[in-house]
């Protein structure tokens, strides 16, 4: 294997780790706000770390735009 195809196998799995520590972030975003706002609005249960994540993939499944996005000039 050659320096080129090292240091992009090393950028691959630097981009794949940073979008999965955002989304396991993103986890204790969900659970913070969902425990601070709607239980106290709503009076709703609180939810859990694995709740959250289970909420914020559902959403993202949910509310994904299928729609491509056109540059300009294209």
């Amino acid at each position: 294997m050659n320096i080129k195809n090292k240091a992009a196998l090393a950028e691959l799995a630097g981009n794949i780790f940073g979008v999965v520590a955002v989304f396991f972030l993103c986890g204790f975003l969900v659970e913070w706000i969902w425990n601070s706002t709607v239980v106290s609005m709503f009076g709703a249960k609180p939810i859990s770390y694995f709740d959250s994540l289970k909420l914020l993939l559902l959403t993202s499944i949910l509310f994904k735009t299928t729609t491509p996005v056109l540059k300009k000039g294209s």
